[in-house]
């Protein structure tokens, strides 16, 4: 799903991985698109998916800053949602490191069925203008299928079953 306007572009994907009972959202909101709408749209999100659900991405919102408005209603909708963030919020776990500043701009955010399932490992590398990216560490149990019965005949007469497969006449019918 994205969502975009005349001046703003919000984009979110979720995936549901294999046989494992989790969904997985990625999602990017730029600076430029207004906080309050962005909360908007994941308070529906995280709303719409109450369990077993992982939003991992550059949210833009900087955790590190309590004081910030935008931090504490971003705060809020996640505890109230059952949600929380996985990320230790430390300036030592940062994942955007400049001259100028330090911030914890991306997140993982987990329902509360899976938190203690996740971690979240903050990784020094230069793939992008954040200088660390997250690695996400996730251990779920794989959902077990049914089995599936694709030919089943029960056997009354074997002599009949062995002629049948090992017959050395090949016109016999029966």
């Amino acid at each position: 799903m994205s969502v975009s306007g005349s001046d703003k572009q919000y984009s979110f994907i979720c995936v549901s991985v294999g046989n494992i009972d989790c969904l997985l959202s990625v999602l990017y909101r730029p600076p430029c698109y207004k906080g309050s709408d962005f909360l908007n749209e994941l308070k529906t999100l995280l709303a719409r998916y109450p369990r077993n659900h992982i939003v991992i991405g550059d949210f833009n919102i900087n955790v590190l800053d309590q004081s910030s408005l935008l931090t504490k209603e971003y705060n809020n909708i996640l505890v109230l949602n059952g949600y929380s963030l996985v990320n230790d919020v430390s300036p030592a776990h940062a994942t955007r490191v400049s001259n100028r500043s330090i911030s914890i701009i991306d997140h993982v955010v987990c329902s509360s069925t899976i938190r203690n399932k996740c971690k979240v490992i903050v990784e020094e590398n230069h793939l992008s203008d954040h200088d660390r990216q997250l690695i996400l560490n996730v251990k779920l149990k794989v959902k077990q299928t049914k089995q599936k019965t694709y030919f089943e005949k029960t056997i009354v007469n074997v002599e009949k079953f062995r002629q049948f497969f090992f017959r050395r006449d090949s016109n016999s019918t029966y």
